[in-house]
């Protein structure tokens, strides 16, 4: 059975695994060199690996900085960090360990949390629309279709 997919979704289907390599080489420079900063960390922290998605959660945090009340920068990445927690890594980030570790209250650490998270969804939506017409133009997604 064929599977469908969304049109924004990179089709990597019948690829080699050296082709599939190139498409995401690809994707890697159309992000970092046609999006404003603040979108590319955007991008980095959802969807990166390791050093990648580090860059993009402290880009992140900095760019929500002027929106947080807590000041402290470790406290401040340590809350960046715990919105792209997944799976097991979330119980090293949660918003109770943060309060203890840092003095603040959890009130406070959910709301920054809250913060950073709002930026970063704003922040991607504006990425994949500038994003989209690019991939869709170098034939990486379907083109959208007016219904």
């Amino acid at each position: 059975m064929k599977q469908t997919r969304a049109p924004s979704t990179i089709h990597f289907d019948g690829l080699s695994p050296l082709e599939i390599r190139g498409q995401c080489a690809l994707v890697r420079k159309v992000v970092m060199n046609a999006l404003p900063k603040p979108e590319a960390d955007a991008i980095c922290a959802w969807y990166g690996h390791a050093a990648t998605k580090a860059k993009g959660i402290y880009g992140i945090r900095d760019y929500s900085r002027h929106r947080l009340s807590t000041t402290s920068e470790e406290a401040t990445l340590a809350i960046a960090w715990s919105v792209y927690a997944t799976g097991w890594r979330r119980k090293y980030v949660s918003t109770r360990k943060i309060s203890k570790e840092y003095g603040l209250s959890q009130s406070t650490v959910m709301r920054d949390k809250e913060r950073i998270a709002e930026n970063a969804r704003a922040l991607e939506t504006y990425a994949i629309e500038h994003l989209t017409p690019i991939f869709e133009g170098r034939g990486l997604i379907e083109m959208a279709r007016d219904h």
